[in-house]
Formats: structure tokens, C-alpha cells, sequence
């Protein structure tokens, strides 16, 4: 169940299972949504200091860092102002910071430091479980085809989304 957005204000005593959780729709009470210059993230009208200025006051700025640092986390690199931090600096430091601002621990998954071979293999399972060819896949992630039957035999499955035995339990537990 998600929180209402109103409960999501007080963010001291909300654990890390909360936000966490890509149920909560902690942006419906975040303060760039409503800025009457029309702020976003990713945009150049205003500059880098103003967007950082709302993002302090913020009450939903954890979330924020949370979400920022699982984008960091699938694609290696983030745009804009998130939680008041800039994705313009290098990834390491950009976890960081947005680890200090959502209060998780060093050991957390999302902070820990990825490697590129490992956000591709990410990348890999996420588009054959969205029933990608893997010719297709390789394309996109810019590999060759072994690289991508190696990933994903590496994660129990087979390049052929139609022979893939997990993607089939899978899909058959779907449909009960």
C-alpha cells in the first residue's frame, strides 16, 4: 500500500523499505512539480543554483535522491537536478551526495559502485524479459550477439525468449 501524499512530508522517520518502494508517489508533493516557472529537471530555463534553492525545501527530497540513485544505479549516469544534486559531476560523486541526502547506508546496493559490463548485463535481462530478440538487444547495448548470450546465460536464461525455460515459468505463473 502506498503512503498518501500528504503522510510523506515528515521524512525522519520513514525507513529505507519506504523509500525504496516505486509504489510511493512521492512526486504528486514534490515542490519542482508546482514551481511556477515551470521547473524540470532536465531543463536549462532556470538556473543550476535556483533548481538546487527549491530543491532544498523540498519534503519529498529523499524520494528524490532514491529515485535518482536507481536511475544512477540501471543506466550509469543521470541529467539534471535531483534532489538538489547535479548530474553533471562524475557518477561516483553523484552517488554520494545523493546517498547523503537519502540517509541509506554505504552497503546499500543502490550506492555501491557498478561497473559498465555489470549495468549492461542489467540492461540485457531487462529487455529479453520484455521479450527482445537478442539480435535486438545487442544493438541497443551496443554488444555483439555472444556477449549478450553469455549475459544472459549467466542469469539462467536463453537467448531465445520462446525456448527461454525461466521466461516460461514465468509466464505461466503469470497466467494462474
Amino acid at each position: 500500500m502506498t503512503a498518501p501524499v500528504d503522510a510523506l512530508g515528515d521524512e525522519s522517520n520513514t525507513t529505507i523499505e519506504e523509500l525504496v518502494n516505486p509504489a510511493n508517489q512521492w512526486w504528486l508533493a514534490a515542490s519542482c512539480r508546482t514551481h511556477r516557472n515551470g521547473f524540470d529537471r532536465t531543463a536549462t530555463g532556470l538556473k543550476r543554483s535556483e533548481q538546487q534553492r527549491i530543491c532544498a525545501g523540498c519534503p519529498v527530497r529523499r524520494y528524490c535522491a532514491v529515485d535518482a540513485l536507481k536511475q544512477l544505479y540501471e543506466t550509469g549516469s543521470l541529467y539534471g537536478i535531483w534532489a538538489g544534486v547535479s548530474g553533471a559531476s562524475k557518477p561516483d560523486r553523484v552517488r554520494q551526495a545523493l546517498a547523503t541526502v537519502a540517509g541509506l547506508p554505504e552497503d546499500h546496493h543502490l550506492v555501491a559502485k557498478t561497473t559498465r559490463y555489470q549495468r549492461r548485463e542489467r540492461a540485457v535481462l531487462g529487455l529479453h524479459l520484455r521479450r527482445w530478440k537478442a539480435s535486438e538487444i545487442a544493438t541497443f547495448v551496443g554488444a555483439n550477439r555472444t556477449t549478450v548470450d553469455r549475459a544472459l546465460a549467466r542469469t539462467g536464461h536463453h537467448s531465445d525468449t520462446k525456448q527461454c525455460a525461466s521466461c516460461a515459468s514465468k509466464r505461466a505463473a503469470g497466467r494462474r
